[in-house]
């Protein structure tokens, strides 16, 4: 189902600029096993049907949620070394946590992608993106929408898509049980509309997923995912 979402998002973003999937953003997910709530990674299997069927041919991948994804960045780079299941914390040297902030790049095809998430968090082992942005421990609105304004404008100096993959967690936000990062409710709007504004900008089309958010008052993560569509609308119908 999730998937399919995914597919049909894909395919109304290229149509009309922009579409949403309520759902999905499963970016854990590897190709041959899950994990981390994740069974099968939606937004490879969307990209990876619009590259087959010609609709795109270079997708950039902006993964928002407070936890790399490591499944996607394993999917499209798959010349990195993959732990096997259950290995999380293989191979060590990659976690980093005495960093302030890191930034780390990979080679890239047909899709480039970049992670902004907390280092000290979930996955302990994190496969490479194109590019990474290991965020300490308590980032807020201000130097997260910092570091965000400069993965966009480092990504599209190196990267010229015509489609974009946007996963706009909601768990950045201060009152995550599962992050621990320290966005507002507007800061994670102000994250969103900078996205879309940006790809609008650029003419590239947008798909979006949800994926985590796990506040300790669900109205607070059912607010950030209402504000993500509401300022989808916004940028693309002004």
């Amino acid at each position: 189902m999730h998937a399919g979402g995914s597919i049909l998002a894909a395919s109304l973003g290229l149509e009309d600029g922009i579409g949403i999937n309520l759902g999905g953003g499963f970016h854990h997910a590897f190709p041959d096993h899950g994990e981390g709530f994740c069974l099968i990674n939606d937004i490879a299997i969307a990209i990876r049907r619009m590259l087959q069927d010609g609709r795109a041919s270079r997708v950039m991948v902006l993964d928002c949620d407070v936890h790399q994804g490591n499944g996607t960045a394993a999917i499209f780079h798959p010349e990195t070394p993959v732990a096997p299941p259950g290995s999380s914390s293989w191979p060590a040297p990659l976690y980093r946590p005495q960093r302030p902030v890191s930034v780390t790049e990979a080679a890239f095809g047909d899709v480039f992608t970049i992670s902004l998430h907390q280092e000290n968090n979930y996955p302990v082992w994190k496969p490479p993106s194109s590019l990474d942005v290991n965020l300490p421990d308590g980032t807020g609105d201000a130097e997260y929408l910092s570091w965000l304004d400069n993965a966009l404008t480092s990504a599209f100096r190196r990267f010229d898509p015509d489609l974009m993959a946007y996963v706009a967690g909601a768990d950045p936000f201060c009152e995550d049980q599962l992050g621990g990062l320290a966005l507002t409710v507007d800061g994670l709007k102000q994250r969103d509309e900078m996205v879309f504004a940006t790809a609008h900008a650029r003419r590239v089309p947008v798909f979006v997923t949800l994926a985590g958010g796990y506040a300790r008052r669900v109205e607070d993560t059912i607010a950030i995912h209402a504000n993500t569509v509401a300022a989808a609308k916004e940028v693309f119908t002004a």
